[in-house]
């Protein structure tokens, strides 16, 4: 004997509407806002994948949401991805090719996990000379 004697239509119903009401309550307490990448959440990020590289400082992007950080020989790059951020280090055999376009910084990555990224950096012109010549 089922539990509860119901439709299976009528349960889907339910199941979805329930779905809905839990996807709308995260919503509006704030669950799928975006936080903003700090300056000292990047360095340490950045720091705690690569200790062996010096941060010399952070440059945040327009959006907020991913940072370069000039380190040495290379740079790193930290970005959101949800809730988490993604750390790459960027050298010569990392970056296939950067450009500066009018959305701000485009770089083509040798990584198939994260093959493409665009940032908005002010002096963008200046950072695609800056990371082209690592590359």
């Amino acid at each position: 004997m089922p539990i509860l004697p119901l439709p299976v239509e009528t349960m889907a119903w339910l199941l979805g509407v329930g779905l809905l009401v839990l996807f709308a309550l995260v919503h509006a307490l704030g669950g799928s806002a975006l936080r903003p990448l700090g300056v000292a959440e990047a360095a340490a990020a950045y720091a705690e994948a690569h200790p062996e590289d010096a941060v010399q400082s952070v440059v945040l992007a327009e959006d907020g949401q991913s940072a370069l950080l000039p380190a040495g020989a290379a740079v790193g790059l930290v970005f959101r991805l949800g809730r988490g951020t993604v750390v790459r280090r960027l050298d010569r055999t990392s970056l296939r090719r950067v450009s500066a376009t009018p959305s701000g910084l485009r770089l083509d990555l040798r990584d198939p996990s994260c093959p493409r990224v665009v940032l908005r950096v002010s002096g963008a012109p200046d950072w695609a000379a800056r990371l082209g010549a690592l590359g």
